[in-house]
């Protein structure tokens, strides 16, 4: 199972209809508080270790950030990895340090989607 965390609309469509052709489960998270809903009702429904990926679009900057901290603590034998803006490499530093296992610019994400989703990338 896969959790999305962000609030853009293409990127959270884009993700879910490539989960479900790969046999995914998905499940979306607009921010950190939700994200904690969610992996609360995984885990009460024993689903919780089902969770192997979360991803977070860094649009949100900040609360994205706060988002990769909590995916850590709530889920942490699932990988995390975040994507963003190219161009915003401070941002893009600052997902690794609050503990991103991996990431990737927007257009290397959306290229790599499927690969990712099969543990390939």
């Amino acid at each position: 199972m896969i959790i999305h965390c962000g609030s853009d609309l293409l990127f959270a469509t884009r993700i879910r209809h490539a989960a479900d052709a790969a046999g995914l489960a998905s499940r979306s998270a607009a921010d950190a508080d939700e994200l904690a809903r969610v992996a609360a009702d995984l885990t009460e429904a024993g689903q919780g270790d089902d969770v192997t990926l979360v991803l977070v679009d860094l649009a949100g900057s900040e609360a994205a950030l706060r988002t990769i901290a909590r995916a850590r603590e709530l889920l942490p034998a699932a990988r995390v990895l975040a994507f963003g803006p190219h161009v915003d490499k401070a941002l893009l530093d600052a997902a690794r340090q609050h503990g991103a296992h991996a990431v990737l610019p927007r257009s290397a994400f959306t290229a790599k989607l499927n690969d990712i989703l099969h543990g390939r990338a």
